[in-house]
């Protein structure tokens, strides 16, 4: 009865322990998945940070465009007076020829 009583409580350790061990390995395997994930965490962050900056270059970029289309834009705006006036000239020359030449 005695040995009976100590093989059993040695099987219930043994259960206990392989329960244990059982239960470690998954913990083992948990951490080893959310390490795997901090590192894709990480790894994600590092790219979310380096296309925000990407974005703010590429604004900064944009916006230097914009003021230069802008310049060109009052440029053509000028060469377009310029023009204008040119051509008032002209006609205004061609008429007194026209006159002169009566």
């Amino acid at each position: 009865s005695g040995d009976v009583k100590v093989q059993t409580e040695m099987e219930m350790e043994d259960d206990f322990m392989k329960e244990l061990q059982d239960k470690e390995r998954l913990i083992v395997e948990q951490s080893k998945i959310h390490a795997k994930d901090q590192k894709a965490l990480e790894k994600s962050k590092t790219v979310i940070k380096e296309s925000k900056k990407a974005l703010k270059e590429k604004d900064k970029t944009l916006k230097e465009k914009d003021k230069t289309i802008e310049k060109s834009k009052t440029v053509i705006e000028k060469n377009k007076k310029a023009l204008e006036e040119k051509d008032k000239l002209i006609k205004e020359l061609k008429k007194r020829l026209a006159k002169k030449q009566v």
